[in-house]
């Protein structure tokens, strides 16, 4: 049980060791778990058996009658307290010199040390408390001054009042004001299903915190306010710069946003490494924000935006203003065109010039179409929820009505009713082959393990609800 708690604490430090990475690549689904310090979940299963083996040998009279056993207790015990005080006494006197020397500078870790720190100072003393407890209690019983039933009492209230204050912090609650706190970006932005937001993500580029702002995390409050702790006002300052998806609560439509535990469909995380990959390309990456229908960008810099005209400047807690621009032209959510190119060159084809993603579409599988000339089409849409959505159109020839969406083998549509296939658009996004005149599209998401699951579900509900009713057989008289 030990040596399974200290690979699974092993497992939850991350890329800090090896052995998450030997997890991720020999057992399957361990890659989809979004945060690796979930395996502390395991090490508090693994370390909470050893608890409950070690309140079991304290009740029994041979740990205290066996010399040996006694020894090592006692001796574990008074390292545990001396382990426990020192780590609580270095905190309380050292914590910028020692955090500094265990983690990594103050520019790097985004808060002081100190801060870091401070909140481990109460458990840490706590439990140096509860060992020293549990040391005289042992010693007492050792002496044959108490029973051995007495000296585990004493020590499992010890350790339940060390978990008690140990989980004081563990979910704190924000503040109200951090609850109600409403980000001035929304009075630029005012959220609609036309407007959609990048917020520059200075983790998505390797150095860009460093070059774009001269430190090494970009998050790190400068301002913090009165009464508000450090922690606090990082969620207040973050809460102002509304990174992806928290922009989702306030109906802010994201783009771009990076998927850190490869749950992305492959062509749509091709089309997000290319747009972070052209960070020092600013033209690229201006064609990229245009096709996929991105109205305003949010960041912290201003260099390699200058073709992009800056809206706001609003005042945030970190050192820097926070900016918005205006994208010049984006794609509409939801535009028709007639002309067809093939997207063989991957999402690379979206930055070839002769793609004029105004006139045309990008399919895979599909032949040039040449724009039909004098074609004029007009969409928009009328009816939307997270898993549904209409659309009016009306063509003045036959072409494809495209929606700046992520494409998914889940999505459905009917065209004046009738099936029709979704096409995957420009690399990610969807689009519906559509005959001259005007038309209603809509579309709906259901995908197939959602239909395997409900299955599965009423399968399950059927054998229980069986073999709760099914007639059993009397007992034997007796």
């Amino acid at each position: 049980l030990a040596v399974l708690a200290l690979l699974a604490t092993a497992a939850a430090l991350g890329r800090h060791t090896v052995v998450y990475g030997i997890l991720v690549s020999t057992v399957p689904g361990v890659s989809f778990l979004r945060y690796p310090q979930k395996a502390m979940i395991v090490t508090a299963l693994l370390v909470a058996l050893l608890a409950g083996l070690g309140y079991d040998a304290l009740r029994l009279p041979e740990t205290w009658t066996d010399p040996r056993r006694r020894r090592l207790l006692v001796g574990a015990l008074a390292g545990l307290a001396a382990i426990g005080l020192g780590a609580a006494l270095l905190v309380l006197l050292g914590a910028d010199t020692l955090g500094a020397r265990l983690f990594v500078p103050p520019a790097e870790a985004g808060a002081p040390p100190s801060v870091l720190l401070r909140p481990v100072l109460v458990p840490l003393a706590t439990a140096a408390a509860a060992a020293a407890t549990l040391l005289i209690a042992a010693l007492c019983a050792a002496a044959g001054r108490w029973p051995p039933r007495r000296a585990a009492m004493v020590a499992g209230l010890a350790v339940i009042v060390d978990l008690v204050v140990a989980h004081q912090g563990v979910n704190p609650a924000a503040p109200r004001a951090l609850v109600d706190f409403r980000s001035p970006l929304l009075g630029t932005l005012r959220p609609s299903l036309d407007v959609r937001v990048l917020t520059y993500d200075y983790n998505a580029v390797p150095g860009a915190a460093d070059r774009h702002l001269g430190r090494r995390v970009a998050h790190v409050v400068e301002v913090q306010p009165r009464g508000w702790s450090y922690r606090e006002s990082v969620g207040l300052g973050l809460q102002s710069y509304l990174p992806a998806p928290m922009g989702a609560r306030y109906g802010l439509f994201g783009s771009f946003d990076v998927d850190p535990r490869g749950l992305y469909a492959a062509p749509l995380d091709d089309l997000i490494r290319l747009f972070w990959s052209l960070d020092a390309r600013p033209a690229d990456r201006l064609r990229l924000l245009q096709v996929g229908g991105v109205t305003h960008v949010v960041a912290l810099h201003a260099d390699g935006f200058e073709s992009l005209a800056e809206v706001a400047r609003h005042p945030s807690l970190f050192a820097e203003p926070i900016l918005v621009f205006a994208v010049p032209d984006p794609a509409p959510r939801t535009y028709a065109v007639s002309g067809v190119r093939p997207a063989a060159a991957g999402p690379a084809a979206l930055l070839d010039p002769a793609f004029d993603f105004r006139t045309e579409v990008l399919l895979a599988g599909e032949a040039i179409r040449p724009p039909v000339p004098g074609f004029r089409g007009t969409s928009r849409i009328v009816a939307f929820a997270p898993d549904r959505l209409a659309i009016e159109a009306e063509l003045s020839d036959p072409g494809f009505v495209v929606l700046t969406d992520t494409a998914d083998p889940g999505w459905h549509a009917r065209v004046d009713g009738a099936p029709a296939p979704i096409l995957t658009a420009d690399i990610a996004f969807r689009a519906v082959a559509v005959p001259a005149g005007r038309h209603r599209i809509e579309m709906w998401y259901w995908p197939r393990a959602l239909t395997l699951g409900l299955v599965a579900t009423l399968l399950a509900l059927v054998t229980a609800v069986a073999s709760f009713s099914w007639p059993r057989p009397a007992p034997p008289p007796v």
